[in-house]
């Protein structure tokens, strides 16, 4: 299991505001966007950018408020509640910072109903002496609010394991690229999730999942479905002192006749204390070709789970 109080680092709230998956607000927009030319949009988009990075630069929590779409607000106040960290002031606790525009090339800005984004590639500076090593892409993400396009999210996209895509950009645009549905803006916007609740014990669960597709909730909040995938998870609200419910939905995925199944998930209460940085409450495996579609787990939070194993 990788170290968790290397993750506590990484799930900062900056880097959530800057890098987590893109949901919004869910209400019908009367204003058009149709009007916009492909200029004045970038121009306005490069503005909610530009106003929103200079707020984070600033340590300015109002600005912030101001230029940060409602949705990541609440993401991001959740996180830092569920940290037991206090919401706003520990967005500005990092050292990594928006990266600035200068030097990078826009391959596109376009917006899909109430969505938008604007495309980039080039070496980013996120403040952490990295600057100069790659040629990658970033796409920021926006959403239209009371008539005005407001920042949400950022995503960088590592090309290392694509060279020759990197090559490509380098001179143009490859045919099909920014068509990929990942990396267009969706066009709806999803609902916020509410405000969730002061945590007992600050939680999060590991999971690697190879040859199924799984989903997750943990006391009732969904966190997406994985496949093929290694990561760790914040638990939203975290934990409560004895009993909470872990669900799982699992999906067989073909593989290769000389591949292996597995899945495996981890609920740990984090601690923050360098020394004992978590505590295992909770494991489960399987290699099984059918180990059923809905397990429904419960995860104690004991006197007993809580030792050390």
């Amino acid at each position: 299991m990788l170290d968790w109080g290397m993750k506590m680092r990484f799930l900062t709230p900056q880097l959530v505001v800057l890098t987590l998956v893109i949901t919004c607000l869910g209400f019908n927009l009367q204003v058009s966007r149709a009007e916009d030319s492909t200029e004045e949009l970038r121009s306005k988009l490069t503005a909610s950018y530009e106003a929103w990075r200079n707020s984070v630069m600033s340590k300015n929590a109002q600005a912030w408020e101001r230029n940060t779409t409602r949705h990541r607000r609440m993401i991001t106040r959740n996180l830092i509640v569920s940290q037991k960290q206090p919401y706003p002031e520990a967005i500005f606790r990092v050292s990594l910072q928006p990266p600035p525009l200068t030097g990078l090339r826009l391959l596109e800005a376009q917006a899909n109903g109430p969505t938008a984004h604007l495309a980039y590639f080039g070496k980013l500076d996120l403040g952490d002496g990295t600057e100069g090593a790659t040629d990658d892409v970033m796409i920021l993400k926006f959403f239209l609010e009371d008539g005005a396009w407001r920042f949400d999210s950022s995503r960088y996209m590592s090309l290392d394991s694509t060279p020759d895509l990197r090559e490509a950009l380098q001179t143009g645009v490859p045919p099909g690229f920014l068509e990929r549905p990942e990396l267009s803006p969706p066009g709806i916007l999803p609902p916020t999730p509410p405000p969730c609740r002061e945590p007992e014990y600050v939680g999060g669960y590991d999971i690697q999942c190879f040859g199924y597709e799984a989903g997750v909730k943990v006391n009732g909040t969904d966190y997406g479905k994985v496949a093929n995938h290694d990561g760790k998870q914040i638990i939203i609200g975290g934990l409560s002192r004895g009993k909470n419910e872990l669900e799982l939905s699992i999906k067989p995925l073909d593989i290769p006749k000389d591949g292996e199944r597995y899945l495996q998930i981890n609920v740990v209460v984090l601690t923050g204390n360098p020394q004992r940085p978590s505590i295992k409450v909770f494991t489960w495996e399987t290699r099984a070709d059918d180990p059923g579609a809905k397990l429904t787990f419960p995860v104690l939070v004991t006197n007993s789970t809580l030792q050390v194993r």
